[in-house]
């Protein structure tokens, strides 16, 4: 097969609801209402590194204590309340602290924008330059951290808002976006005024090595230069929704699929 069979044959394969139970975008299809989607795709694509059943079950404990109207439980809550409810929260490379920072960041773009979707859209610009768009999103949400003297022990938290300035790929910044502006049964569309030829491919150790197997990149590191070489290549195939294979091809990683690529290394 040549690589535009390859991607339709993953993407009509894997891109569907049943196979949600293996990502983080699980945990926003539980919810009902756009506002509280956002912030648990927000909170969930924040998490989303590591082993899937781990990344899983630190989402879920950050979840619980929110309750089934998120947006309302963050617009109404309070840091010090919060460092107390996480405070044997862990995962990986964050603590609690990093958690109700992140939510006081959400929390002050609620009172400041009304939701995330505003918030983005005050910090995007021209809505076609999605590296400009990160840089400001990640840098203005890191600031009312800074200027409300909270988060000096969130060391983590800059961690979980990469800025492709420093040439991180932004994986789970450019998932989130994938998210929001893409629409289908997998993809919730609230912020399609973005514009999915916009969209940057999320990039991680299983999309980087499906690409390069694929000639989609020679680069071999998993930087923003990769992932804007692949998105690039990815055009080629559909220059209006380049993305759209991300969510298929990234489970032919985690599900370890011989059959679409019984060569894949």
């Amino acid at each position: 097969m040549d690589i535009k069979e390859i991607l339709d044959k993953a993407f009509e394969k894997y891109h569907k609801k049943e196979f949600l139970f293996a990502d983080p975008l699980e945990f926003p299809h539980k919810y009902k209402g756009r506002e509280n989607q956002e912030i648990v795709a927000l909170i969930a694509s924040c998490f989303a590194y590591g082993n899937v059943k781990n990344l899983k079950n630190s989402v879920r404990k950050i979840l619980e204590p929110l309750g089934e109207k998120p947006f309302e439980a963050v617009k109404n809550g309070d840091f010090r309340k919060w460092r107390c409810d996480y405070s044997t929260f862990r995962h990986r490379f964050n603590t609690g602290d990093d958690v109700a920072s992140l939510l006081f960041i959400i929390k002050r773009v609620l009172e400041d924008f009304g939701d995330l979707k505003n918030f983005f859209f005050h910090c995007d610009g021209n809505l076609r330059d999605a590296k400009n768009s990160l840089v400001n999103f990640t840098e203005k949400a890191l600031s009312f951290l800074e200027n409300h003297g909270i988060g000096q022990d969130a060391s983590g938290i800059g961690f979980l808002f990469p800025s492709p300035r420093n040439g991180s790929a932004c994986k789970r910044l450019n998932m989130f976006l994938r998210w929001m502006v893409r629409k289908d049964e997998i993809d919730f569309g609230h912020w399609s005024e973005f514009g999915c030829e916009n969209l940057v491919i999320p990039v991680d150790t299983h999309i980087a090595r499906i690409s390069r197997h694929l000639g989609l990149t020679s680069r071999k590191d998993a930087s923003w230069k990769t992932a804007r070489e692949i998105t690039g290549n990815l055009k080629f195939f559909d220059g209006k929704d380049p993305v759209r294979y991300d969510f298929a091809l990234s489970h032919i990683g985690i599900l370890k699929d011989r059959i679409i690529l019984p060569d894949l290394r």
